[in-house]
């Protein structure tokens, strides 16, 4: 298991992990001067070659970064501004060390001094509940996915893109980093669906566009919406009748709308559905509706959410009040609100 970048004692380390820690393995954490470690769902543990440490060297972490450049210097310093490197089979590793600052702009590393290697899942059919429920009535809706650093949101949104995909529904996506989609010469290597495209290796605002305007998508799909620049782009193509897939880094929407930029998106109703990510497979799904949050300050609109069980197991709490058509992601519409700002009423499935 693993990218081929891994040096041969990493390899032959996790070759040696029980099948269940083979599973649930999400990153290798990589420190000069400490020993290796994994990290799991329920924290980090030691990674052991024959019951012994594996010592996180300067030899080690340049090794690693030559596989991972195919001993290209030019390469390295250009994945490097990211602080990060795209590995085999939407894989990524992310650098720290001494920064290079350029004219007030991060340029590259000096030195790197440690590495964390991220694991891409593919997790057939966790999305499948929710797939379902955004395109009731055949209309797919604009769908948020929240969680933490580390909780799975590049997973389920990959499942949730193939979902839809195999509904017929076309599906563009912005794939800056081949997280999503592990592409090789433009090919996906990872399964997003049959009606899907992918655009990679552009930054993510400007694919946003160039997709909009050349491959009449009625999804739009991006991993970690962050920025002035990407929250602009989201926002227009909402307007634009089509349904947006976004992922961000919160515990849920009270933290996140604190966060500038991220209060206009959702003022402007450009998300229908909310799904929040948990620790062990848990998500709490949230229907919202409206453009205007609740005078209150600091408050967000009013909302009625579905805890899931876990691992596409969900439990349905219908809320009071009636029900309403739902309307078309981005159709700028108020149909079926009433009674306030962000009135939300939940329909249970």
């Amino acid at each position: 298991m693993g990218p081929k970048t891994l040096t041969p004692a990493l390899q032959s380390a996790l070759d040696q992990l029980t099948e269940r820690k083979k599973r649930e393995l999400q990153e290798l954490r990589l420190r000069q001067g400490t020993a290796a470690k994994a990290l799991y769902p329920w924290g980090e543990e030691l990674l052991t070659l024959d019951g012994k440490e594996i010592p996180v060297t300067d030899r080690l972490l340049r090794e690693l970064l030559d596989r991972a450049t195919g001993c290209s210097p030019y390469a390295l310093r250009q994945e490097e501004a990211g602080l990060f490197l795209p590995l085999e089979e939407g894989c990524r590793m992310g650098l720290c060390g001494e920064a290079v600052i350029r004219d007030g702009t991060l340029t590259g590393l000096r030195h790197v001094s440690s590495a964390v290697i991220r694991f891409a899942r593919q997790r057939p059919g966790i999305a499948d509940r929710t797939a379902a429920r955004i395109t009731e009535g055949g209309i797919v809706r604009s769908t948020l996915i929240l969680s933490p650093p580390g909780k799975g949101k590049t997973t389920f949104l990959r499942d949730l893109i193939r979902a839809v995909s195999e509904r017929g529904f076309r599906v563009s996506v912005a794939d800056e980093r081949l997280e999503l989609s592990a592409a090789k010469n433009g090919v996906p290597q990872l399964d997003l669906g049959p009606c899907t495209d992918v655009l990679t290796g552009c930054p993510k605002a400007q694919a946003m566009e160039r997709l909009l305007r050349v491959m009449n998508p009625q999804v739009l799909a991006v991993d970690e919406l962050s920025g002035p620049l990407e929250l602009r782009a989201a926002g227009e193509a909402a307007s634009c009748g089509v349904a947006l897939f976004a992922t961000a880094h919160a515990a849920n929407l009270e933290q996140l709308s604190r966060r500038p930029g991220y209060r206009e998106l959702l003022d402007s109703g450009a998300f229908f559905w909310c799904v929040t990510l948990r620790d062990f497979g848990r998500r709490y799904m949230e229907r919202l509706e409206g453009q205007n949050y609740d005078k209150a300050p600091g408050s967000l609109p009013g909302r009625a959410g579905v805890p899931d069980g876990g691992m596409g197991v969900e439990t349905d709490h219908a809320a009071s009040g009636a029900v309403s058509p739902a309307a078309p992601a981005g159709a700028g519409a108020d149909a079926g609100r009433d009674g306030g700002p962000y009135a939300a009423r939940f329909r249970a499935v």
